[in-house]
């Protein structure tokens, strides 16, 4: 599992942290599309980039109690609790990162006093840092940063950026790339948005192509309307190679047509010309994907005279 614990596997010290692309990235055009879900239906990208809550208070069991964000570094929060395992061994690791890289690092104990003292008090390593330590013991911190951004597993992070604002938040075992990039000075929450966006867009648009496919092989609808929501998804994302290869599928395996029109021509062609592998590579690609993955094209390939190699 990639965690905190992991980090000094790929990071040594490193230099001041700088804040990173300040150019939002443009949105590809499948993110904005009517295939993409709101952003603040996706949690992963739930109120990033706006003002964090100032500090809810809490009882501090090291060091000093937390007032404000630091300006001009990053803050990361790690919320806790003394009844799940494996804590002492993040929170060491956590020390680590705050002594070797201009971060602040903040453990946020969800837990009695008593527990969250005794997991601090016997960190693994030979010398480990104990983290500046919170104690929730009214749930305000849970109530002001957990439950707002969805975050229902514990350990969990929250990165607060040098301005005051989230610039990331997950469970903790998926934090090991995102925390290279901030303490690279590369992180970039804005990509992040954009790639959440353009993921779950084309998500969207499989399933509604899938449910497509079923409605028409009971009559419903007709095989056109399949081909035309995928051809509108390719039109907004022509380097989707699976959604070209889908193409490529309802044509030969679904829908009863002919290559008169050069439709099934052009659709091998397309994901030939996308494998990213040359013309030689491509058609292996095109082979593969027919052979070992869509049989029953490959037997209408055979039946219709379709080239496939």
């Amino acid at each position: 599992m990639l965690t905190i614990a992991s980090l000094s596997v790929v990071l040594g010290a490193g230099p001041a942290i700088s804040s990173g692309p300040t150019s939002p990235p443009e949105l590809p055009p499948i993110a904005t599309s009517r295939f993409a879900p709101p952003a603040e239906s996706l949690r992963d990208i739930r109120l990033l980039g706006t003002p964090a809550p100032d500090p809810p208070g809490g009882e501090p069991i090291i060091g000093d109690a937390v007032e404000a964000w630091t300006p001009d570094r990053y803050t990361m929060l790690v919320f806790w609790s003394p009844f799940v395992g494996g804590a002492g061994e993040h929170l060491a690791r956590l020390g680590d990162v705050t002594r070797d890289h201009p971060v602040d690092g903040i453990s946020i104990a969800l837990g009695p006093r008593d527990k969250a003292e005794a997991v601090l008090a016997d960190l693994p390593g030979r010398s480990p840092i104990p983290p500046r330590t919170i104690v929730d013991p009214d749930g305000a911190w849970r109530s002001t940063f957990l439950e707002p951004l969805g975050l229902t597993s514990l350990p969990a992070v929250v990165v607060i950026d040098g301005e005051g604002r989230i610039s990331y938040h997950s469970p903790l075992q998926a934090i090991l790339k995102p925390l290279a990039q901030i303490l690279a000075g590369t992180w970039d929450p804005d990509a992040f948005t954009a790639d959440a966006l353009e993921y779950a867009a084309r998500m969207n648009l499989m399933s509604l192509v899938e449910r497509g496919r079923s409605l028409a092989r009971r009559g419903e609808i007709e095989w056109d309307d399949v081909l035309s929501t995928i051809r509108e998804g390719i039109a907004l994302d022509p380097d989707n190679t699976p959604l070209l290869v889908r193409e490529f599928d309802v044509l030969l395996a679904d829908a009863d047509g002919s290559d008169e029109d050069g439709s099934w021509t052009t659709s091998r062609a397309s994901i030939v010309n996308r494998s990213d592998r040359g013309e030689r590579g491509g058609l292996c690609f095109f082979r593969w994907l027919l052979y070992k993955k869509r049989p029953r094209s490959s037997r209408r390939c055979e039946k219709r005279g379709v080239k496939t190699y």
